[in-house]
């Protein structure tokens, strides 16, 4: 297949559940090396950031009017502008005979930019797209008209596993450094848990959006407040986050119920042994996650009893087998391997 992926909206510090899943159609799909094409902005990053953003979306467009190559088909990796804009004129130009359109959250009303913008390029898709990969099945209300499939993500389950390694952290959380993934519930909560346990640690990483110096405010505003978080800040980690994943008891999932989505991250932790602490999200109960516990939304106490619960006790130990097991359902390879096999079939 002579393909294009449009992945203009990865930014260069985080790795989004979108840009996951586009890296593993590029690993697994039978993909004509030579012919097919990436098309991302990786190396574009300036501040301030709108600026950029905005930048980026012209230069999407400037890229799409421009091209002389065709391809079988376009994936758009995300719903953003920079992402979908350029395949819409593509395909109205007819450089590429099909669309193939990622659409994997709806976005929330409290973030009003996206809400908005997504409302146009959810319309470009359901006019133009001829194919519309989502999260889950539960989407597929959104276009009740269009051929659709699904796709979670996956982990590379040959990285995943059991260590007999000192467990170094407590806690570990793992996701872009962004409201929607419940990055400031999660200091409140570590911080009620070093108010029980002064000598808690907590392992964060991910960066992206707002960054590492936002996490590094948060803790130092808790600092002055007289609470030693214990927290090591990673940033983006490759193969490495798996180290910690295994040196971890369990892993943290605080996005609050306004921000309701799940992804692959807590995920891979999982496949390592780790239980999930998490609030009682609609998205969460439809995965139905073995070795999962979920607090009331806003709960912070519950939830930092829990993880006490959790690594006091030692009783995480007797829910790694089951994270684990239920984690493997999403091996990378399979799921990669189902889609294409789906849009070579209605393609």
């Amino acid at each position: 297949m002579k393909i294009l992926i449009i992945a203009n909206a990865r930014w260069k510090d985080g790795m989004s559940g979108s840009d996951n899943i586009y890296m593993m159609f590029l690993k697994y799909w039978d993909i004509d090396q030579e012919d097919s094409r990436i098309m991302d902005m990786m190396k574009i990053d300036y501040k301030p950031f709108w600026l950029c953003y905005f930048g980026r979306i012209v230069r999407s467009i400037w890229e799409a009017l421009s091209m002389k190559n065709e391809f079988d088909f376009v994936y758009s990796s995300s719903d953003f502008m920079m992402d979908v804009f350029p395949a819409w004129i593509l395909k109205k130009r007819g450089k590429v005979r099909k669309w193939v359109a990622g659409f994997y959250m709806v976005a929330p009303k409290q973030n009003r930019i996206y809400y908005f913008t997504q409302k146009l390029t959810k319309h470009l898709i359901t006019k133009f797209a001829d194919v519309v990969i989502v999260t889950n099945p539960t989407l597929y209300k959104e276009f009740p008209n269009k051929v659709k499939t699904w796709i979670n993500g996956g982990i590379d389950i040959s990285k995943t596993g059991f260590s007999n390694e000192k467990k170094i952290y407590d806690a570990v959380f793992v996701g872009r450094i962004h409201p929607t993934k419940g990055i400031d519930e999660l200091i409140d909560i570590w911080e009620k848990v070093v108010e029980k346990k002064p000598e808690a640690r907590l392992a964060i990483i991910g960066d992206g959006d707002l960054g590492m110096d936002y996490i590094r405010e948060k803790i130092g505003a808790c600092y002055k407040r007289g609470n030693r978080l214990n927290i090591e800040v990673f940033g983006h980690l490759v193969d490495e986050r798996f180290d910690v994943f295994k040196k971890s008891k369990v892993v943290l999932y605080p996005t609050p119920k306004k921000y309701d989505h799940f992804s692959m991250s807590p995920i891979e932790a999982m496949a390592c042994g780790c239980p999930m602490m998490c609030f009682d999200l609609k998205s969460v109960a439809r995965m139905d996650p073995k070795s999962t516990i979920a607090a009331y939304d806003g709960d912070y106490e519950y939830f930092a009893d829990n993880i006490m619960l959790m690594i006091e006790s030692n009783s995480y130990k007797a829910l790694q087998d089951e994270a684990r097991e239920w984690a493997l359902k999403f091996e990378e390879r399979k799921e990669a391997l189902r889609v294409e096999n789906f849009l070579k079939e209605v393609l």
